[in-house]
């Protein structure tokens, strides 16, 4: 690899209000990039260390670069739950605001009253056509 392809691949961000340099490399081989940039951090503490005066600090070492990508599964099963939570506290919240008589005998003890007659529920079983 030459110097070219390193100067290619490599980003540098500079501020000059609060003296932080920063920089960057991308390569396809992880080993080869940490490699490049501590040695790319050891040159620059080197070379400028009599015009900073040892104020230099290195915020973090090279390393491995870590996938943070979201965790479906976890996600999945949260939402699962909390759709489940919901749906029965809702559920639970009308019941507790229904405020109808279910049965007879709720009814008549709700109003004091006898309930004479009971309009039934049929059931129409559909036959053949003729």
């Amino acid at each position: 690899m030459s110097d070219r392809d390193i100067i290619s691949n490599i980003s540098v961000a500079s501020s000059s209000t609060s003296f932080i340099i920063k920089f960057s490399y991308s390569h396809s081989n992880a080993d080869f990039t940490q490699v490049i940039t501590s040695v790319l951090t050891t040159i620059l503490i080197e070379n400028d260390i009599l015009m900073f005066e040892d104020s230099f600090i290195e915020l973090s070492p090279a390393s491995d670069p870590v996938d943070d990508s979201p965790n479906r599964i976890l996600y999945i099963i949260v939402g699962l739950m909390g759709g489940a939570i919901i749906g029965i506290g809702l559920a639970f919240i009308k019941h507790l605001f229904n405020n109808s008589y279910m049965t007879k005998e709720q009814l008549e003890q709700g109003t004091g009253i006898q309930v004479i007659g009971v309009i039934p529920e049929f059931f129409i079983k559909e036959g053949k056509k003729k």
